[in-house]
């Protein structure tokens, strides 16, 4: 019996085959006219409204949401659906059940409909790399696969070209809004949702470097930042909650987006806003509570979103530190609790989120983010433990994220698994593990070789002598390697330096981890890659294994021992970064804009300078 992905939840098979006539003839209802793309490739067909038609679409009120029937025997196929959704999503089923061979289908009888009501991923496309429009079509096609149903583009800086800003956006390459419209076209085809985002309280930084928006900061100035046993500088991130002209200026942000925008939810993140009570705002925090602050400029927020018809996001880490304002909360809102971590406790927060009735959605995330490869640890059991709390406390459903921070210096095969996970949990809530991603994996790169390699690769974190919390100990290397150009070398190596000593990568753990390396290198280079995506995803994993090689030389570049021979080991760090900044532009602008892209290689070359004076 072929298996069906994700899981059908009820399947009887019966004997003989539908054999596919030249011409199908199609009943096909008005309302099911944008299957009509899908349907070519499944059958060559004319449209009919013969009762005795070849295939059926039969409207079935009794159908779950976004739920289908299909019932195929020797004679005909009938699909039976409630909405566009389900009878799309029956297509991706039928087009599981096909054999193309001998242009048939099993006889059978499928019932089907999704756990979860939100089965959603997020995308980071600000933080640097701007995806190119036929790269998010193939990422789109590949969510349709899983029958998930919500997309976000998560929008902070100047990734978005907003009209009410004109030049803001110099030297950028932002996604225009006719764009956003085209490709929420194509998302809506595929029953996805593409769920308007922007961010617009804290994660302010690029407008607040401008003179003419920093007046708006809660710190223009800058604020401390406590990182470990280092306490750094960071430049001003949020803005001032009791400005009017902030309120005005998120508004604005919000206008050039929302009209472009179908979807029923919008996200306005919300989320970290760091300096919140540290500056223009302290005594009012001090007076009335941080998180009353919070809630009265979020609530205002809220209800512009409301206003357009729509419910807003909103991010739920500042909330959960002040839970005695949750049962303030606007009711046009939904709860999004995020973690990254194997131990985040989704449950404990879901719980309380349940007793106060609150609506929430779960946002585990990838993982692949500050790790290059991905943490598979962590991704796989924060995606296991958000769906296990979703399912228990009621919540509406999931929205994995895969995040850019410090140069998005991960490629996008490597977020894959995450994705795929969040897919087949989302639409059939039991637990996921590697041996189920691997399948689809696998078909997604047209290569078991390069499935098992990205997945072996993702496991690197687990070798590492050290737990680092939302990243891994490699990333370190990259993490604090200054990219300030007015900086001195000097200053930035001692940086660098001082924080590997505190953050020391043994012998051990870096020999388990280059072994590792060794092995998936030997045999994804022994691969011939015949199309060009092929040699594209190759040339990733390679680059990725460069990533992780590097980083770690770098830690034991400053923590070696008496055994290990420095000029050998510099001589080849140094090389590999020559390498990995040569190719990384060449990877980059295959499935990215050029913006970013200077800001993301200034990561690897920063600690290439470091590197040739350790």
């Amino acid at each position: 019996m072929k298996p069906i992905v994700p899981n059908v939840k009820r399947r009887i098979d019966q004997p003989g085959f539908y054999a596919v006539p030249a011409s199908v003839r199609m009943q096909l209802p008005f309302s099911l006219e944008d299957l009509v793309g899908q349907l070519h490739t499944l059958f060559v067909y004319e449209r009919t409204m013969d009762p005795d038609a070849d295939v059926h679409f039969i409207a079935d009120a009794q159908i779950e949401a976004e739920g289908y029937r299909i019932q195929i025997t020797t004679g005909a196929i009938k699909v039976f659906y409630r909405d566009y959704a389900g009878a799309f999503y029956a297509l991706q089923t039928l087009a599981q059940l096909h054999d193309s061979t001998n242009n048939q289908y099993p006889c059978t009888e499928i019932e089907d409909y999704p756990d979860m009501k939100i089965r959603g991923f997020l995308m980071d496309i600000s933080r640097d790399k701007i995806p190119t429009i036929s790269t998010l079509r193939a990422l789109i096609d590949k969510m349709a696969s899983l029958k998930m149903n919500h997309l976000e583009l998560y929008v902070e800086g100047f990734s978005f070209d907003y009209p009410s800003f004109p030049g803001v956006n110099a030297g950028e390459t932002p996604i225009t809004a006719l764009e956003f419209v085209e490709l929420e076209r194509y998302a809506g085809i595929r029953a996805i949702d593409l769920c308007g985002n922007q961010n617009g309280f804290g994660h302010m930084t690029k407008w607040l470097e401008k003179k003419e928006f920093n007046g708006m900061a809660e710190c223009p100035h800058g604020y401390p930042f406590q990182y470990g046993k280092f306490r750094v500088k960071f430049p001003a991130s949020t803005l001032n909650p009791l400005d009017s002209r902030s309120l005005e200026h998120v508004k604005k942000m919000l206008n050039d987006i929302l009209p472009y925008s179908q979807a029923k939810y919008f996200n306005i993140n919300c989320d970290e806003p760091f300096e919140l009570g540290l500056g223009k705002s302290k005594k009012a925090c001090k007076e009335q509570g941080v998180g009353k602050v919070y809630v009265d400029f979020v609530s205002q927020l809220v209800a512009h979103v409301n206003q357009q018809g729509k419910t807003a996001l909103v991010w739920g880490d500042v909330l959960l530190h002040h839970p005695e304002v949750l049962p303030a909360l606007p009711a046009g809102m939904i709860f999004l609790d995020w973690g990254y971590d194997y131990d985040y406790p989704f449950d404990e927060h879901m719980k309380m989120l349940s007793d106060l009735h609150v609506k929430f959605i779960g946002c585990p995330g990838t993982s692949s983010w500050c790790s290059f490869a991905s943490r598979k640890r962590d991704m796989l059991a924060t995606t296991n433990n958000a769906a296990l709390a979703i399912k228990k406390y009621g919540g509406m459903g999931m929205i994995t994220t895969d995040w850019g921070d410090y140069g998005h210096l991960q490629y996008l095969p490597f977020s894959y698994p995450g994705l795929i996970a969040a897919g087949l949990i989302g639409w059939d809530n039991h637990p996921v593990d590697e041996a189920m991603i691997a399948p689809v994996l696998s078909k997604w790169l047209n290569r078991t070789d390069f499935a098992m390699g990205i997945l072996a690769l993702a496991g690197y974190s687990m070798l590492e002598n050290q737990y680092i919390h939302n990243l891994s100990l490699a990333f370190f290397s990259i993490l604090f390697a200054d990219t300030e150009p007015k900086h001195p070398v000097f200053l930035k190596k001692f940086i660098l330096r001082k924080t590997l000593k505190h953050n020391v990568m043994t012998k051990e753990s870096y020999d388990a981890i280059i072994r590792l390396l060794d092995d998936v290198q030997q045999t994804i280079s022994r691969t011939f890659a015949t199309e060009p995506e092929d040699s594209l995803i190759k040339a990733e994993i390679l680059q990725t294994i460069a990533f992780i090689r590097l980083s770690c030389s770098t830690n034991l570049l400053v923590n070696r021992d008496k055994t290990v021979d420095l000029k050998t080991l510099k001589t080849e760090t140094v090389a590999l970064l020559e390498q990995v900044i040569r190719d990384h532009p060449v990877l980059w602008r295959l499935r990215n804009r050029e913006g970013g892209l200077t800001r993301s290689l200034s990561h690897p070359i920063a600690l290439k300078s470091i590197v040739e004076r350790l």
